[in-house]
């Protein structure tokens, strides 16, 4: 058989299989899905030990944590290795820059007391080419720390906040040492006690 890697990127967000982006972000981790030609048939091989995915140099990129994660910029062929036959069956080239600006979905949140939302950034190159990738990213709230909080992991490229009192929060969010701010408005939500008004 052959394998063919034409339609490789799993989507860190959604899981779906997608084509190969035109640039991942160096500090991410992404997941190359291989699949196998035999006999004019097509069938998926990603963690099949038929074969394995690996990187042409590890300056580049390094397997880590059952992914791929993008070491530093530059062009990376990706071989996927067959080990009945001791062979590269297929390649496919990669090209990873360094982040060089973040971009929040929203600057400015305004929600009512009680309410969850979710947050996001995406990363850009100096070209204004948006990075791929699962980034690495660490949101903190920075002001406010009783008007809203964190809900979970707070390590990707998104995040999930509640609201829990009236006023003002500034939420941080850092990737590969660049930064971005998000601004949480509060107010109007329902208190306890307050027969269900809002105020």
């Amino acid at each position: 058989g052959q394998a063919e890697a034409s339609t490789g990127y799993v989507d860190p967000i959604t899981g779906s299989t997608t084509t190969l982006p035109t640039v991942l972000a160096v500090g991410s981790r992404f997941t190359i899905d291989y699949t196998s030609i035999i006999n004019g048939g097509t069938g998926s091989v990603q963690g099949d030990s038929s074969y394995t995915v690996s990187p042409a140099s590890t300056r580049l990129a390094e397997l880590s944590d059952g992914a791929l994660l993008a070491k530093r910029p530059g062009y990376l062929a990706l071989l996927a290795f067959s080990p009945s036959t001791a062979s590269v069956e297929d390649f496919v080239f990669v090209r990873f820059a360094n982040i060089a600006s973040l971009t929040p979905d929203r600057a400015e949140v305004s929600l009512p007391a009680g309410a969850t939302d979710t947050l996001s950034v995406t990363a850009q190159d100096d070209a204004l080419e948006l990075l791929a990738g699962r980034l690495a990213c660490v949101w903190t709230v920075t002001a406010g720390s009783d008007k809203v909080l964190i809900q979970g992991p707070n390590d990707g490229a998104s995040v999930r906040i509640d609201a829990v009192a009236d006023g003002d929060a500034t939420l941080s969010v850092v990737c590969s040492e660049h930064g971005t701010q998000v601004l949480v408005h509060v107010a109007g939500g329902v208190s306890v006690g307050d027969g269900g008004k809002n105020g």
